[in-house]
């Protein structure tokens, strides 16, 4: 067993950049990558986040939870939002030191993310001071 002499030491297993559904039955989609060597004493919700990035991870974090060990998927979640949360999963670690933790992350969207065409909106200056453009405004409103 890799940590038999290390009993402050832990695996997690990161399920990250994939979805989440509503009701936690299930994890779609996404990457997994093992952060080896995670020290009980030195463990915190920064440090998740951190490995988040380490592995690749993109996106804003709206979402982090892990499995409660030999529990089931739905029933086994607990959120991981905070420091406390991370002192539960440590006292939680079972037998083969391995938990696992899953990101739900949203794309901001960044000038990175969006469409290289440039479009002119000079034609829209102020709607309430001009009856033209807050009339041709209104109709594409109302199409």
């Amino acid at each position: 067993m890799l940590y038999a002499d290390k009993p402050d030491k832990f695996t997690l297993k990161f399920h990250f950049d994939g979805n989440l559904d509503v009701h936690r039955k299930t994890y779609v989609g996404g990457s997994i990558k093992y952060v080896d060597m995670c020290d009980v004493d030195e463990m915190s919700y920064l440090e998740i986040g951190n490995m988040y990035t380490e592995c690749g991870g993109t996106g804003y974090v709206t979402e982090v939870w892990y499995k409660l060990p030999n529990a089931e998927f739905e029933s086994g979640m607990c959120p991981l939002s905070s420091d406390a949360h991370v002192l539960e999963l440590c006292n939680s670690l079972p037998p083969n030191r391995v938990m696992y933790v899953y990101v739900h992350s949203e794309i901001l969207l960044t000038q990175d993310y969006l469409p290289s065409q440039q479009y002119d909106l000079s034609f829209i200056d102020d709607p309430l001071n001009n009856a033209y453009d807050k009339e041709v405004i209104d109709q594409l409103l109302h199409l």
